[in-house]
């Protein structure tokens, strides 16, 4: 298969996200690993095996983040991992999908989550890889985290070296262009902070989860697998796959496919969903179709009645930003540029 063309669409916010667009079917978003890049994801050991065997079956969806591969780099000092959600947000509209398998990794299960709750009806089921809980009342910095502020090379190295699939060159090249320390630092940091185990017991999409259980056979339960079943225990109805070698389910084995990809598709077999978008296309037919969540109906019809963003954040018991943000992405839906044009659109679509 060859590499899919780069495109690129713009945040709400002003950051260029590069992405790419491969096979056809039900839509599949791969949201970012911590180290990515689309120029050159297709050249790797790892990433062309993974891409190749999902595009087999649904329409694949990749993108890099801002502050990595061939998105805007250079992270404000304020960012935040909600900032994440407008890289999805712009990608998803840009190809106009409806409805979605959503997969997000480490750092974005995070962000998975946080749209998910944003946007339930869009999400037809959820896959989280290697999820972790963090403290965020008491964050601190891990062993990886001290070593790449003191020394990035020596850092890339040893992470590469673990993340490296077994018997292949270490690809360096690739991990060194895909982020800068500055944007590693503050990614890492945003995540840190984030109370996941707060989210997930809001998850009401089909969800499956896939941790790893050992790094070899002789090895007792690492914590990853204590965190993959919580989270399982947290989701109401979440499937729960634990797997031995260290991230060896995402990585071809000889001349085998991935083991994640068998594991996903059974998920969405499961749920009916290749049916479903053979029977009836999960694309939106227009921008003009554009659907509010009904959070963003919510926070439209406040508008319309002249609540302030302070106002609104009270009465649904939101913050201040995460209502602005709304705001952003309800005004990018219907055109609007203002409260003015936002109440106008209200009044004409009976939502106020």
């Amino acid at each position: 298969m060859e590499p899919p063309p780069i495109q690129y669409v713009r945040t709400a916010d002003g950051f260029d996200i590069a992405f790419t667009v491969a096979g056809k079917g039900l839509p599949f978003v791969f949201m970012p690993w911590p180290f990515s890049h689309r120029g050159l994801w297709w050249e790797t050991a790892f990433g062309r095996p993974l891409a190749e065997a999902l595009a087999q079956r649904f329409k694949l969806v990749q993108y890099d983040s801002r502050g990595q591969g061939m998105s805007t780099r250079g992270l404000p000092e304020d960012h935040v991992i909600d900032d994440y959600v407008f890289d999805l947000q712009a990608v998803v509209d840009h190809l106009v999908l409806d409805r979605f398998v959503l997969y997000g990794g480490p750092t974005f299960c995070d962000v998975a989550v946080r749209f998910v709750l944003q946007h339930p009806e869009r999400v037809a089921a959820l896959v989280l890889g290697d999820l972790t809980f963090s403290h965020p009342a008491q964050p601190v910095p891990s062993a990886f985290d001290v070593m790449a502020r003191r020394d990035w090379d020596t850092f890339l190295h040893v992470f590469v070296a673990g993340f490296s699939l077994q018997g292949a060159p270490i690809e360096l090249p690739y991990w060194r262009e895909s982020i800068e320390r500055d944007d590693w630092l503050k990614m890492v940091g945003s995540a840190r902070v984030s109370n996941l185990a707060e989210l997930l017991p809001q998850v009401s999409v089909p969800t499956l989860i896939i941790n790893n259980r050992r790094l070899s056979g002789d090895e007792p339960q690492n914590a990853f697998a204590d965190y993959g079943q919580a989270a399982a225990a947290m989701i109401p109805g979440s499937r729960l796959v634990l797997y031995d070698g260290w991230a060896s389910i995402w990585y071809p084995q000889g001349n085998e496919e991935p083991k994640a990809v068998s594991a996903i598709e059974d998920f969405v077999r499961d749920l009916g969903l290749f049916e479903e978008v053979a029977g009836a296309p999960l694309l939106k037919r227009g921008p003009e179709s554009a659907r509010l969540s009904p959070r963003e109906a919510e926070v439209l019809r406040l508008i319309a009645r002249g609540r302030s963003n302070l106002q609104i954040a009270e009465d649904l018991v939101l913050s201040v930003r995460t209502v602005e943000r709304h705001i952003t992405n309800l005004y990018t839906k219907i055109g609007a540029h203002g409260k003015a044009d936002a109440t106008a659109f209200a009044l004409r679509n009976n939502l106020a």
